[in-house]
C-alpha cells in the first residue's frame, strides 16, 4: 500500500528548475532531517547542490558540489536523508515531477509578491485610571517596606536589650569594686572543765581520819 497523503500538497517541479531547501537560522550548525515524496511518470535521477538562495528575489546562485542523490522509479517513492546547509534539489528525466515535503520546506524558485504589508508599531495611550491605580499600588508598596524595616529594627533592639549582660558597679575612683561575701564569725567552743581525780589510797579505799 502506498501512503500518498494530501494530493493537493504536492508541488509541480519542472525540468531545469530546482527546489530549494533552506537551512534553518536557529539551527545553522547542525544537520537536519530532510524527507520528501515524489510522484513521477518515468524514472528520474535526483541531484543535490550546495547553493546560495536569496528569499527576496528568489534567485539561486553559486551552485557548487553537485552530486547524485538517488534514482526514483516511475510511480511513487519517498526519500529521506540528512543535510547541513541550504541546497538545491534538481532532477534529470521526465518533463516534470510532483514533490511534497514532510517538513513543508519546499520553496518555489519563482519570485513572489514583494508588497510589504507590515506597519510600524505605535504605542497606544493608556487609561488614566489604570495609571492612577498603578501609582497608588507602588506608593503602598513603598510604605509597607518602610514599616517592615522599622518593625524589624525595633524587634532587633528589644532582643539585644533582653540578652545583654548587666554592667558591674563603679566606685568613686572610676574603677569597679569587688564585693566579697560576708562570712559570719563563729565563736569557738569553751574549753571543757578539768576532771577531778580522786586521791590515791590503799586498796582503792577512801582514807578515813583516825
Amino acid at each position: 500500500m502506498q501512503r500518498i497523503n494530501m494530493l493537493q500538497g504536492y508541488s509541480r517541479l519542472a525540468a531545469a528548475t530546482g527546489a530549494i531547501f533552506i537551512q534553518p537560522v536557529d539551527n545553522a550548525d547542525q544537520s537536519r532531517l530532510v524527507k520528501f515524496r515524489i510522484i513521477t511518470e518515468q524514472d528520474v535521477v535526483l541531484k543535490v547542490s550546495d547553493c546560495v538562495f536569496d528569499p527576496e528575489t528568489g534567485e539561486v546562485s553559486e551552485l557548487t558540489n553537485t552530486r547524485l542523490l538517488t534514482v526514483v522509479k516511475a510511480g511513487f517513492d519517498e526519500v529521506e536523508f540528512y543535510y547541513l546547509g541550504t541546497f538545491s534539489l534538481d532532477f534529470m528525466g521526465p518533463a516534470e515531477i510532483w514533490l511534497d515535503t514532510f517538513d513543508s520546506a519546499f520553496v518555489s524558485t519563482e519570485a513572489t509578491d514583494f508588497t510589504n504589508y507590515a506597519r510600524l508599531w505605535e504605542r497606544e495611550e493608556r487609561d488614566p485610571r489604570i495609571l492612577e491605580i498603578e501609582r497608588a499600588a507602588r506608593h503602598n508598596q513603598t510604605l509597607l517596606q518602610q514599616q517592615m524595616a522599622e518593625d524589624f529594627a525595633r524587634y532587633a533592639a528589644s532582643l539585644e536589650a533582653k540578652y545583654a549582660k548587666p554592667a558591674a558597679p563603679v566606685d568613686g575612683s572610676g574603677g569597679t569594686t569587688s564585693v566579697e561575701p560576708v562570712v559570719p564569725a563563729v565563736t569557738p567552743p569553751a574549753n571543757p572543765p578539768a576532771e577531778t581525780t580522786a586521791p590515791a589510797g590503799t586498796g582503792g579505799e577512801q582514807n578515813v581520819p583516825a
